[in-house]
Parts: C-alpha cells; sequence; structure tokens
C-alpha cells in the first residue's frame, strides 16, 4: 500500500466532507492490512502518539493536526511494507538455504 502523492496535500485546506473521505480512506487501508473495527477504533479513539503531541488520533485531528494524522499513518505503512520486505528477504533465504541442503543430501 502507498500513499503517495497524498503526502504533499495540506489537509487542512481541504473541506470537512473531503478529510472525512480520507479518515475513511484510512480505515479503509487499516482493514487490508487485517485491523477490525474495534481495532481501528481503538487506533483513532484510545491510542495516543508523540507524534501527536500525546493526543489520540481523533483528538490531533479535531484539533486541526490532520496532516500529523496523515504522517503518522504514512510513517506505519512504511513500516509495515519494510517489515514485510524484511520478512519475504528472510523466507526467500530459508528457501535457498533448504534447496542447497536437499541438493547436497543428494550428492
Amino acid at each position: 500500500m502507498t500513499m503517495a502523492n497524498r503526502g504533499n496535500t495540506d489537509l487542512a485546506q481541504l473541506s470537512e466532507q473531503e478529510r472525512g473521505r480520507v479518515a475513511a480512506g484510512f480505515n479503509d487501508l487499516f482493514k487490508q492490512h487485517g485491523m477490525d473495527g474495534p481495532r481501528i477504533n481503538g487506533w483513532w479513539n484510545h491510542t495516543t502518539f508523540d507524534s501527536l503531541k500525546g493526543r489520540t488520533p481523533t483528538r490531533a485531528w479535531l484539533a486541526g493536526d490532520a496532516n500529523l494524522v496523515r504522517d503518522l499513518v504514512q510513517r506505519m505503512v512504511d513500516a509495515s511494507k519494510e517489515a514485510s520486505e524484511k520478512v519475504d528477504g528472510s523466507l526467500a533465504i530459508k528457501e535457498k538455504v533448504e534447496a542447497l541442503r536437499k541438493k547436497y543430501e543428494q550428492s
């Protein structure tokens, strides 16, 4: 998942309806990453972040800091992608090691 081309948009310049669509898009992104409704609700309303000045995403968003929330979501997406690539790389290495092991067992 990527949020390319959205990172430069000043969310403060969008209408309330447009910001609502952005927030709904974040929720869809979270669902695609395996979060269910209660967990998404908890993220928005019960989890505080230093990058949001100790506020929940909802409090930051309502205070006019939607850009900070967007940046937090982007960092989460980037971290998820990086972790996924590391796992994929580890699996590829394991597969190569296993293939070599089998090759040498047959020799």
